[in-house]
């Protein structure tokens, strides 16, 4: 077994955090061929990593592995990291922005003249406000939108990485129901690390005042004035 695992083509496990890359970039929005590449990796990739899954949770971790934390952080062995990322369907389109209201269409004069122009005017306040909250909606969709590539495309990367390893040879060697020798807990440990690492939150709580409902507040009455009836100015 430790033939299998010999320095020169053993893993490395770095810490990784997204690939680098920035959120909100737009990047993965237009680079989903790499986030289909889980797609076909996933078949070998659930295979390998239910292995680890097993080994982890029969073998446990050598003590100080940095996997540890991991799964105390996220709850969730690699197999279901995997099974998240690839559940995950960033939405190809933002949702659309309506246009501001235009001015008044008519000229009214008459009675009716002053409560239209204050019932106009309060409807184009509410719709400038819908208007901010829709760009909002459109930009916090694009964040979500760049997360799942991101992950999925990270995910991508870790599982072909893990695929080509000499731990998943030693996993895939290792006896389904022997002794689980150190040299594969240690394989088992490296390569739940090298997946999980690519795990990263979205958290929308920087979103909640900029997506909070808006009423509408009708705009007070002018006063009443007498007759009755209307002409308009065309």
């Amino acid at each position: 077994m430790a033939d299998l695992l010999q320095p020169a083509t053993r893993l490395s496990v770095p810490e990784v955090a997204h690939g680098g890359r920035a959120l909100g970039s737009g990047r993965h929005r237009m680079d989903r061929r790499q986030s289909a590449v889980l797609d076909r990796l996933l078949v070998s990739g659930r295979d390998l990593l239910t292995r680890v899954d097993r080994v982890l949770t029969d073998g446990g971790a050598p003590a100080d592995h940095p996997v540890l934390p991991l799964i105390t952080r996220w709850r969730v062995l690699p197999g279901g990291a995997l099974e998240f990322a690839a559940a995950l369907r960033p939405p190809l389109t933002a949702p659309p922005v309506p246009a501001a209201l235009p001015d008044a269409p008519v000229e009214w004069a008459g009675p009716a003249s002053a409560v239209f122009g204050a019932h106009w005017a309060g409807l184009r306040a509410h719709q400038e406000t819908l208007v901010t909250r829709a760009e909002a909606t459109a930009e916090y969709a694009t964040q979500v939108s760049d997360w799942m590539f991101a992950l999925r495309s990270d995910m991508a990367d870790a599982v072909a990485a893990a695929l080509g390893s000499a731990e998943a040879v030693a996993i895939r060697t290792a006896l389904p129901d022997g002794f689980v020798a150190p040299e594969v807990v240690r394989a088992a440990a490296d390569l739940g690390h090298l997946v999980l690492a690519v795990v990263t939150p979205f958290d929308p709580a920087a979103w909640t005042a900029s997506l909070s409902e808006s009423p509408y507040l009708p705009a007070d009455r002018p006063p009443s004035a007498p007759g009755r009836g209307f002409t308009i100015n065309t």
